[in-house]
This record gives C-alpha cells, structure tokens and sequence, in this order.
C-alpha cells in the first residue's frame, strides 16, 4: 500500500498541461544556460552537502560491520567527505537485469544483502550513472520514488512477460489501446509545436512499461520536488547520452558525451562546456536568454523520452513495421513444420524476423501461417485488429526519416547562439541531437564520475556489456581510458587499464578488480602527484554466470518471470562473490577501497589487512594480448568444485539447474583444452 501512495504521488507529476505536450510556465531570474567554469552547479552543490552528512553516517556503519580494522572509523570519515559513485553500462534489459540483481547486493532494504552482500554501500554512494539499459533501470528505480528492487518486481513495474512491441500480449484490443495512447501523445506534443523524433515513441513505451498510468507528465525535474531527493535520501541520478549530427559517425575520442540530471543537462565535453537547465529544456533561446522575454516551456524533459534518449539504439526495431507478423505481435507458441528448428542462443531477433532467418522466428513463420498448408492460425477479428495496430504505428512513424532512426531532435536547442565550446555545429543547429549513451563504445557511463568538479574517490563500475560471447570484454573500460588523452579529454584522468584480450584472459573479468590502486603510479597521466589523489579507484565487476547463463542478447526484449529473477539472482551472485563463498572477506576489501584516496591524500599506509586484499584484487599491470577463444574457460574446475560442495550443503546453487544445461556447460568448457 505504501508503495501505491509513493507511486502515486510521482504520478501527479510536474508538466504544466498535465499530459505529454509541453507546455508555457513562468521563467526563473538569468540566463537558463550556464558555464561550468570548473564547478558543479549550485542546485547540486547544496544538494551533495545534505547528502555528504548522510554517506558519512552510512559510510561508517558499513565499514564497521565491513570489519575494516586498524583505523579508527569514526574519526576517519568525520574528518572526510568520501564520494562514492556507482556506474550501470548498457545491454538492453541484460543489462537492466543484471545490474538489478547487482544494486540489489549494495541496497540495505534487500533481503540478504546486509547478511551475504554489499548492504549499505548503495547508502553510502553519492553518484549513481547509467545509460541504455543501465539508465532504464536507474530511471526506473529513482522516478518511482526510489524504491527497492523487491518492490518494484513486487509491484509489477518490471514485468516483461510481453515484448514493448506487442503491449498487450494475446490481448489485441490492449495492444491497440496501447498504440492509440502513443499517437495521440505525439500528436499533442506536435499540435504544441515542438517536433517528434523516433525516440518520442520509444520513450512513450518505455514509460508505459516503468510507470504508473504511463507517467506521460512525469519529467525528470520532477525529482527535485520530491521528497527522497530533496532530503538527499538517495544518491544523485544520472543518464547518460552522445551528441550526434545527424548521418555522422560517433567515436570515444570525438563524440560529445551529454548527461541528464535532475537539475540540468549538458556535457563537460569541451565540444560544448556547458548546461541548460532541465526544467525549462523547450524554452526558445539564443545565447540562454528566453527569446520570448518572461516565458518559458516546462514538461518538455519527459522521463521516458529522456530514458529513450539514452537507449535509441532500439528504434530499429520500431523502424520494421512491415517485417511484423501478428504471431510475432502475439507471441504465441504454435505448432511448426516439421523441417524448422527451434530458435537458439545463436539466433538474434528483435520482433518477426528482422534480425532472424525465416527458418526462426521464435517459433513462427513470416506470413503467420504453418508452413505447408494455407491455414490462418487466427481469426478474421484478429487479423483486422493487427491491422489496425499497423496502420496506427505507420502514421505515427510516416514523418521519421530511417536516415536519423537513431536520432533524439531537442528542438528548439538549448544552446543555441551560445558558441563556447570548440563545435560550432552544437550552437549553430536550430535542433540539438542525441543518440544512445553507448554508441561511442563508452558503454558504462563513467565520463560524469572521473569529472574533477565532482570529487569521487571511488567508482563502482557494473559492466553487463555484450562484447564477446554476449560477455563483457572491457572495452568500455579502454574506451574511457583511451578518450582521456583526446582534446575532448579536457583533464579527466582514468586510471590504467589492460587492453580488451588481457581483460578475458588474465580473467579480469571473472571477478572484481580494482584499477588505479596506487595514486603514485598514476603522475604520468595527472602530471602532478597531488593531481593523482584526484583519480578515482576503479572497482570493476562484469557480468559473468553464477546460478544462471546471463548473457542474453542485448535485443531480447520478453522474458518470463523465472528468467528475469534468474538472471537478478544471478547479478546478486556478481555483486556478492556468490554471497561471500567465493571471498570471506570481500566485504573489508571494498571497505578498503573506498577508504584508500583519502589515506593517500593524508599519507597514512595501508593495513595489512588492506594490503592483502590489494594483492587479491588490484590489477597488476601485466597484460596478455593473445587472441580470445573462450569466456570462463577455467569455469569447468569451478563447476566441478561448486557442484560438489552444493552435493554436500556447503554452497548456494550457482550452476544451470537443468541436467542437459550442466553437460553443455562441461563440454563447453572441456573442449577448449583439447
């Protein structure tokens, strides 16, 4: 019940017209758009002093029950500020699974997490990024009050059973209601005067999935009057997205990288040095100042456009309206032909067939037929109904160009006539242009962590990426690192990291490891020693199997309930080193690095106790470049030994439950050797 009132009252959201059209309001005092001039904005400033003497109380009853010895803890952190960010990379909703199942680990209000996990670290974070997937769920989890991982499965926010392409499963009519809701929202977003992208209609799905009643007047800003965000109850919430001219190519080392929070957005990036704030984003401007003297346009930061802002890679789909099957709309299981085969790991499809063969369409043929007879598997009301659904999403598709599919237009641009940054083309365009947080390979969003301004000691980056076997590699690692010595570098500084091969084959990916352990071997990149103290520690953790095989495709986008809380269990399991069996004391080592910036800045050694978890977990500098053949290759040894603790009652189920799957796994890893 009380989860209802807090929904509710996200529900009531701010938008002046009370609907998806954004609408005139009021404007504040200035310019709406600001230099950064080496600073966070004032709002945020406030806001992190609240939060500091809430993370410092955390802070100190998890490193206390972390049982990190040898220092006095409470005067430690008494006489610091330590800012902890928390980083979910992209994957779709692998990613937004996974990094559930990992928040989960670090929520003290998760059953177990306290006992068997990293309960109290979420508490104690400051910074809190994500983008594609990752900013699905952390939109998702702070625009519905910032609510617990159990409550929003307990509640049905997170229901995937049926695809966002066919809303309403078996029910066409809920379907066509679904599709109608999205016209008419574009249609009062067009009749309003501001254009539509694509995206539009991603976000408003996306927002029909995540929120009360659709949350169609539910904007980002809106977080700054509740009330968990205003009492700075939880951490700061950030999307992440890429500028983007339409048709060109996006890259690390020369893409913009924009965030959204709260209170503004913008990007740090040279390119454009500047923010705009969020709640009147639609205001028409030249050089920040209104154009229209006194008034401004609110509403215009939707939550699920600014959601599908950062994850438009999807639009694709969206895109192949005519490749879609009233079977692949349904998706209904039905008989096949007997020369088909089932849809396997190896087969990727969106809806229909539009990454699939005709031969796998998730047990369909194209024409919804089976094959070798001419018998419509549905009735003629359906077939009318599908239709229908068709032609809506026709009209609301007939003025998107394929050319800029991936594209979000901001239009009128929020920099317009402001030429600060180094790229004209931002401030000279009447629209702005964005696309997937991801599209430049930085697929965890760490770029607002590393900013100087903010301060963060220590980054908790979740990689849930599909770079090699559907697996991370730490590409997105090495993106970051790489884009530091590019002009749009400008003074962040990321600590050394091993190419992409040595990631998988030193297996740093099969468990966490800390980068940037030591500060003194960091001046060749700061330049400074006293510069390097500003460096974050990097504590990677990657996506790899437990209790379940969690490298789905990136566009598997139904899963049935068991799979999704296999695949959060399993991200649990990432978070926890399969709840403290795999490393006893895995809690003190994460004590550890979050404590180890402010020791160096004060010069007090570590313990011993510190100084052998950094010999555990810290990377050693070595690489190993060889081609990869396989993710987990040594996984057979840890089978063998889990599955036989598990025999004797010593250890918690991490492998595949079904027999054939633990022959598969064996054999899979077996072969490798030989």
């Amino acid at each position: 019940m009380l989860l209802l009132i807090l929904l509710l009252s996200l529900a009531i959201a701010w938008s002046p017209t009370d609907s998806y059209a954004p609408g005139p309001v009021s404007c504040p005092q200035g310019s709406l758009v600001r230099l950064i001039n080496n600073q966070i904005s004032p709002e945020e400033h406030t806001w992190v002093e609240k939060r500091n003497a809430i993370t410092n109380k955390n802070l100190i009853e998890f490193l206390k029950h972390a049982n990190v010895t040898g220092i006095d803890i409470d005067e430690f952190i008494s006489g610091s500020s330590i800012k902890i960010g928390i980083a979910f990379s992209g994957g779709g909703y692998r990613a937004m699974l996974s990094g559930g199942g990992q928040m989960s680990a670090l929520d003290n209000r998760t059953q177990g997490a306290w006992e068997h996990g990293l309960g109290g670290l979420l508490e104690s974070a400051t910074y809190l990024s994500g983008l594609s997937g990752g900013g699905w769920l952390v939109g998702s989890v702070a625009l519905n009050n910032f609510t617990s991982l159990e409550a929003i499965i307990a509640s049905g926010i997170w229901d995937l059973r049926t695809s966002i392409f066919s809303y309403g499963g078996f029910n066409l009519i809920k379907t066509l209601d679904f599709m109608k809701d999205i016209k008419q929202d574009l249609d009062a977003k067009r009749e309003a005067g501001f254009a539509t992208s694509l995206v539009d209609v991603w976000g408003r799905a996306l927002s029909h999935q995540f929120f009360k009643d659709s949350g169609p007047a539910l904007t980002c800003s809106t977080l700054q009057d509740v009330d968990i965000f205003k009492n700075a109850q939880m951490p700061f919430p950030i999307l992440i997205s890429n500028g983007k001219v339409p048709e060109s190519c996006v890259a690390s080392d020369n893409s913009t990288v924009f965030e959204f929070n709260p209170f503004e957005m913008g990007s740090w990036d040279p390119s454009l040095y500047q923010f705009a704030k969020m709640k009147y984003l639609g205001t028409n401007v030249t050089a920040g100042i209104p154009v229209h003297e006194g008034t401004c346009i609110g509403g215009y930061d939707n939550a699920g456009f600014i959601m599908g802002t950062s994850s438009s890679l999807f639009n694709v789909a969206l895109l192949r309206i005519d490749d879609f099957t009233l079977s692949s709309l349904m998706s209904q299981k039905v008989p096949v032909a007997s020369n088909s085969r089932a849809c396997t790991n190896d087969d990727t499809f969106i809806v229909g067939d539009i990454q699939g063969s005709d031969k796998c369409i998730g047990g369909f043929y194209p024409n919804g037929t089976i094959k070798g007879t001419q018998d419509n598997l549905f009735a003629s009301d359906d077939l009318l109904l599908f239709n229908s659904i068709k032609s809506i999403l026709k009209g609301i598709l007939q003025d998107i160009s394929d050319n800029n599919m991936d594209i979000a237009i901001f239009k009128p641009n929020p920099f317009r006539g402001n030429k600060v940054g180094h790229s004209h083309k931002i401030s000279s365009y009447d629209s702005l242009f964005l696309c997937d947080g991801g599209e430049d390979s930085q697929n965890i969003p760490l770029q607002p962590l590393i900013q100087p301004e903010r301060d963060v000691d220590v980054i908790f980056a979740y990689d849930n990426s599909a770079n090699f076997q559907a697996w991370p590699n730490g590409a997105a690692m090495v993106a970051t690192y790489e884009r530091q010595f590019s002009k749009q570098g400008n003074g962040t500084h990321f600590p050394y990291v091993p190419d992409s091969n040595s990631f998988v084959n030193l297996k740093l990916t099969e468990r966490p490891t800390f980068f940037g352990c030591d500060a003194r071997n960091l001046t060749s990149l700061t330049g400074l020693q006293e510069k390097a103290y500003d460096v974050p520690l990097v504590v990677y953790t990657a996506n790899r199997p437990f209790s379940y095989w969690s490298n789905t495709s990136t566009f598997q986008m139904r899963y049935d309930s068991d799979e999704r809380d296999s695949i959060i269990k399993n991200g649990f399991e990432v978070s926890t080193r399969l709840n403290m069996t795999w490393d006893s004391e895995w809690r003190t080592c994460v004590g550890c690095a979050i404590i180890r910036r402010e020791q160096e800045r004060r010069g007090i050694e570590q313990t011993d106790q510190c100084k052998r978890c950094f010999e555990r977990y810290c990377w050693n500098g070595k690489t190993d470049t060889r081609s990869v053949l396989a993710s987990f290759v040594d996984g057979c040894v840890e089978f063998l030994l889990h599955y036989f603790k598990e025999l004797r009652g010593k250890a918690v189920k991490w492998v595949p439950y079904n027999p054939i799957s633990w022959f598969q796994y064996l054999y899979s890893r077996i072969r490798w050797f030989f």
